[in-house]
């Protein structure tokens, strides 16, 4: 069965313009390439970060890039997402590198299951609505014993609530997430998008990958690109929207 063709959308923010080469190095060494690369800068990315993206755009005629003023935050890359000329949609964010794998294999799990999937994820109990209560499940190696607990350790596709860091999907789920107001675009796009696929019976999963081929490393060792972190109080406000968002579109 042929591996479907694909359209990579990455996200840029406020991480160090290394990060972008390190990810299209990633992105150059996949077994199954793309068809199109779109780079979104939204919200008056930094010079550097354009600059760095755009010597490949520069180079190869499918890497092509968006940049605006006007931060669409991450609902932005879905709204884009409509637009590609391929059924299919792989989104990564700006800290997320792949195994040389990770496109092909994740591209036949939607395939074959009629998904969306990535390989990190929360599980949150019906009866919860704080986003960081659930169960965090992931590719990264310190939940790996947590996650044999609950799952097993030859369980490989699981049920979850929302998925984070990108995703991978058929262009044609996202009529789900616009078919509703998007009541908000500060965050929680990723919450809106999975719980209205999954309320459409789309199922949402994590794949747990079976190598390092597979894998989508999560690089966690870098400062924004300001050298600060997000403050307690941009997190207090993002975790209460998130949270309202979890309770409004419980089904």
């Amino acid at each position: 069965m042929n591996i479907p063709k694909y359209t990579l959308i990455l996200n840029f923010y406020n991480k160090e313009p290394k990060l972008i080469d390190m990810q299209m190095e990633a992105i150059f060494d996949q077994s199954h390439l793309p068809e199109q690369i779109w780079g979104c800068f939204f919200g008056c990315p930094s010079a550097e970060q354009f600059k760095t993206f755009k010597k490949y755009s520069d180079k190869y005629k499918n890497i092509k890039y968006i940049v605006s003023d006007y931060d669409f935050k991450y609902i932005g890359r879905y709204q884009l997402a409509q637009t590609a000329p391929t059924d299919y949609i792989i989104t990564l964010d700006d800290d997320r590198q792949p195994g040389e794998e990770y496109c092909k294999t994740m591209l036949e799990i939607v395939r074959d299951n009629d998904c969306i999937v990535q390989q990190y994820g929360w599980i949150i109990d019906e009866n919860n609505f704080i986003d960081t209560k659930g169960v965090y499940v992931g590719a990264i190696d310190r939940v790996k014993e947590a996650y044999d607990v609950l799952f097993g350790s030859e369980t490989h596709l699981i049920d979850c609530t929302y998925l984070c860091g990108g995703m991978v999907f058929k262009k044609s789920y996202l009529k789900h997430l616009f078919s509703e107001d998007i009541y908000t675009t500060k965050t929680g796009e990723d919450i809106l998008f999975c719980m209205r696929a999954a309320k459409n019976k789309v199922p949402v999963m994590v794949y747990r990958p079976k190598n390092n081929k597979e894998k989508l490393y999560h690089y966690q060792g870098s400062e924004n690109i300001n050298g600060t972190f997000t403050s307690l109080s941009q997190n207090n406000s993002i975790a209460e929207i998130r949270n309202l968002i979890l309770k409004n579109e419980r089904f």
